[in-house]
């Protein structure tokens, strides 16, 4: 941010941090190197090939592993994964903190407990925040017809 507390433009910076003494001596750091990406988090979500049903690759296998993303964005302070049902109600939501994970494994359960219905067609949507409050969220949900093996 600058001296007004506005963001910054997005680009390449040089800072140095330097302090002085009350006994006068100045003290300064060598300059380093700043990159601001301001960009607001775009989240992707995938299937994990494991999922796949090869004889339907629409298919996905319960539990099911999600692969999260970010195409674009960074710095991530929390995100949340829904899966929503049939007629397009959340059925389960996932929260976490930090950096998204390498994989989510859905068991196949709602957030009362309920088991999913197999041969349905379930969709998940990722949301992501970053650390200065952008909310990004997946552009298109991730469908997929969950079965049983």
């Amino acid at each position: 941010r600058n001296a007004d507390g506005k963001l910054q433009p997005e680009g390449v910076y040089w800072g140095i941090l330097s302090a002085r003494y009350v006994a006068g001596p100045v003290l300064g750091s060598p300059y380093v190197k700043l990159q601001i990406n301001n960009s607001v988090p775009l989240p992707i979500l995938s299937l994990d090939s494991a999922s796949i049903d090869p004889k339907a690759p629409g298919d996905a296998y319960i539990p099911v592993g999600l692969r999260p993303a970010l195409k674009a964005g960074r710095g991530i302070a929390n995100w949340r994964l829904e899966i929503i049902d049939p007629q397009g109600k959340v059925f389960r939501t996932v929260l976490g903190n930090g950096s998204l994970p390498e994989m989510l494994v859905w068991d196949g359960k709602g957030d009362l407990g309920e088991a999913l219905i197999s041969g349905q067609v379930y969709s998940a949507r990722l949301t992501a925040t970053d650390a200065l409050g952008n909310e990004g969220v997946t552009q298109t949900p991730l469908s997929f017809r969950a079965v049983f093996r």
